[in-house]
């Protein structure tokens, strides 16, 4: 439970201080966003744990699906709102992959290339469960949200500015 609500704050906090939300509709969307793809990986805990869906493939057919399906949504005027596709798909795509990353310590590693290898990339051997290593997560997080909400300049400023027309 630990490392769960550790990758989901982490995921939080990297979509939020990469992007920087302007508006409340994009606090949400990038939130929402942030939130299913910082758990996503974990999906494939009924089948090859580390493999299935922790890997790059992966994470681009996500990230490309979540972009596919707000852009459609959006271009048939379903939404009564802008739902930033682009930008919003980019913060699904950042907590995505900050779960993988955070997930290379530990012992189980991450078969990053699957299904090309079932090479698994762990640096550490960390036990997933570590408190130690999820409390560092968090830390880092709250360093980075700490500095979203009292706007310190970040050199990733620019990007929300990328997507957003």
């Amino acid at each position: 439970m630990a490392k769960l609500l550790a990758h989901q704050i982490l995921g939080l906090a990297v979509a939020y201080y990469v992007l920087r939300p302007g508006d409340l509709v994009q606090a949400f969307m990038y939130g929402g966003l942030a939130l299913l793809g910082s758990v996503t990986p974990d999906l494939d805990g009924l089948r090859r744990h580390r493999a299935t869906l922790h890997n790059i493939f992966a994470l681009i057919l996500a990230g490309l699906t979540i972009y596919l399906v707000l852009n459609t949504v959006e271009a048939l005027n379903m939404a009564p709102v802008n739902l930033y596709p682009a930008s919003s798909a980019v913060a699904y795509i950042l907590a995505y992959l900050s779960h993988l990353l955070a997930d290379i310590p530990t012992g189980s590693g991450v078969a990053i290339l699957y299904p090309l290898s079932n090479k698994k990339i762990g640096i550490l051997g960390l036990k997933y469960d570590n408190m130690v290593y999820n409390g560092l997560l968090v830390a880092l997080a709250t360093l980075l949200l700490y500095s979203f909400f009292t706007n310190a300049p970040t050199p990733y400023y620019t990007i929300r500015d990328w997507f957003i027309p």
